[in-house]
């Protein structure tokens, strides 16, 4: 192994940044779900199905994506995608703040799971 001192240029710094947000992303919409959900449950009248299916709906989506964001990236560049990513996220967030269903809860899963492709 090799003592010498790598220069990372600005353009890594970016890309080791960027990655690191999008990591962050991912964690704290899983969390935040499984904090939330139980009150979105009593307050939308879900049952534990449907609680279940939209935790794990989400899990698969947040998996998924990391595949197709990569392949997303390597093609269009990472900064591009990520942008598109907090674009679709941001839309996301809004539908379900605004709901007061389920069926537009699961129109908002929808867009999580096309936003976590990025």
């Amino acid at each position: 192994m090799s003592d010498e001192k790598v220069s990372l240029s600005r353009d890594n710094i970016l890309l080791i940044i960027v990655a690191g947000i999008a990591s962050y992303l991912d964690a704290a919409l899983l969390v935040s779900l499984g904090v939330a959900l139980p009150i979105w449950a009593n307050y939308l009248h879900l049952n534990s199905w449907i609680v279940g299916l939209l935790s794990t709906a989400l899990t698969i989506s947040v998996a998924i994506g990391s595949f197709a964001g990569g392949w997303l990236s390597d093609h269009f560049g990472r900064v591009t995608v990520f942008n598109y990513d907090i674009l679709f996220f941001s839309n996301w967030f809004s539908c379900c703040c605004l709901c007061t269903g389920c069926s537009p809860f699961n129109g908002g899963s929808y867009r999580c799971w096309v936003s976590l492709w990025g």
